[in-house]
């Protein structure tokens, strides 16, 4: 459970960035390989939209929702609005009427988030990357010294 409240973004950040680089010192693959199987990061991660962009893009890991399809129907985890009122239309994945998730009435501000989340850190697959690139930048290096032979 990461720190809570819209404003907990950068604690949130550095308990995820503690979790990797503990993680990544303490673990070894069964292959003693030097490089760490993957780090699976699951819970109350308390996480708003707009910090996607820090754990995907800095950090690097992946949303296993987001790799999986991105299912409206399974969006969001916090739910606060009264839906014991919809149609079957309009209920849950479209399949049935009223229902509430966390509905404490009609004083409380209702909304529909996405606070949990699953992340996935496989260091292996970065470096997959990185050599990959890197081999491509060799062979186009050979290319051009070839060319310039010539």
């Amino acid at each position: 459970h990461l720190a809570p409240f819209g404003g907990g973004s950068e604690r949130r950040r550095k308990q995820i960035q503690s979790l990797l680089e503990i993680s990544s010192g303490s673990r070894t693959n069964d292959n003693n390989s030097n490089k760490p199987p993957p780090l699976v990061i699951a819970g109350d991660t308390n996480m708003r939209l707009e910090e996607d962009q820090v754990m995907e893009g800095t950090l690097k890991l992946r949303d296993v929702w987001k790799e999986s399809g991105e299912d409206p129907t399974t969006r969001y985890t916090w739910d606060t609005e009264d839906h014991r009122g919809d149609t079957k239309e309009e209920g849950r994945g479209g399949g049935g009427g009223g229902y509430f998730n966390r509905y404490y009435g009609e004083d409380t501000r209702q909304y529909k988030t996405r606070y949990d989340r699953i992340y996935i850190s496989d260091h292996r697959q970065e470096e997959e990357e990185e050599e990959e690139v890197n081999n491509l930048s060799k062979k186009q290096e050979k290319q051009k010294t070839k060319k310039s032979c010539l």
